[in-house]
């Protein structure tokens, strides 16, 4: 939204992999399914991006913009997991855009957590099954993660080649 109203340049696309949209609602607030980030957690890394009274910007939030402020943007690709507390504002600003006219590619992996596209490949995070409670089958995860990032990559050639 910041370049489409600067004009300095023109973006072909975005990529979203599992984004943090809505800063104005409380981590409270949001669903907390096994395996997501926690609150507090959620809470701290919120702290680290913005400040409170920045947190209804839409430039934090843009899951409150207006639909003419989406209108007009690049083509999206949005990855969500169902094991996140940011399912459902990832779910919701898919929509969004799509009723503001961008183009948008919207995929949901119900079955693994936040994270899933790099923890998916990593041999010390695959060896601790806890570090990603409420996901077990790590055949599972990396099959997702290989679809998500696949996913990413022709939509990355589709619109920069």
């Amino acid at each position: 939204m910041m370049v489409k109203k600067s004009g300095e340049f023109k973006l072909r696309c975005h990529v979203l992999d599992y984004p943090a949209l809505d800063f104005q609602t409380d981590a409270d607030l949001k669903a907390s399914p096994l395996g997501s980030i926690p609150p507090p957690l959620m809470e701290m890394f919120e702290a680290c991006y913005c400040e409170q009274e920045e947190r209804s910007d839409v430039y934090v939030s843009p899951l409150s913009a207006s639909l003419e402020n989406l209108e007009g943007l690049p083509p999206a690709i949005i990855i969500s997991a169902g094991i996140d507390s940011l399912e459902k504002e990832d779910g919701t600003y898919a929509e969004r855009l799509k009723e503001a006219g961008v183009a948008v590619e919207y995929y949901h992996y119900s079955d693994v957590a936040h994270g899933f596209t790099i923890f998916a490949f990593s041999p010390v995070q695959l060896s601790e099954v806890h570090i990603l409670p409420g996901t077990v089958d790590i055949p599972t995860i990396q099959e997702d993660a290989n679809d998500a990032i696949s996913k990413i990559m022709n939509t990355l050639r589709k619109y920069l080649l």
